[in-house]
């Protein structure tokens, strides 16, 4: 029986400050729909790949209620283009990461943010074959 390498809450450290700013960023960004769209998939996308780094590893989420996106999620209503069915899925899909945001289960965040970069991803290839 081989043993799995392991990563230690030191190593992950600096990823996961690495993967909360781009979130961050690409959340609050200012460039064309399409792209910040594209831009949040790619970031919800390296959220998932540090969490999941943390779920191998051992380290337990720490529950993090105030991590709300808001009333409107990451992109407000009023600035969304494409497909509403899109949307609705993804406001969902924000729900769903707040709620394991705020639980303790690292494997259910790292889905949800999975979730989130699949229905991001999606809206960003709608938006770009209107184009």
């Amino acid at each position: 029986m081989g043993s799995e390498p392991r990563i230690t809450k030191q190593e992950l450290r600096d990823p996961a400050r690495r993967a909360d700013m781009l979130w961050d960023e690409r959340a609050a960004a200012f460039e064309p729909f399409p792209v910040r769209v594209r831009a949040l998939a790619e970031a919800a996308d390296e959220v998932a790949h540090v969490v999941g780094l943390a779920e191998l590893a051992g380290i337990p989420w720490k529950s993090r209620p105030e991590g709300r996106f808001g009333v409107e999620g990451p992109i407000p209503d009023a600035v969304r283009e494409g497909p509403s069915e899109l949307w609705h899925e993804f406001d969902h899909r924000v729900e769903v990461a707040e709620r394991a945001a705020a639980a303790t289960s690292t494997a259910d965040v790292q889905m949800a943010f999975e979730a989130l970069r699949e229905i991001l991803t999606a809206i960003a290839d709608a938006l770009d074959a209107d184009r």
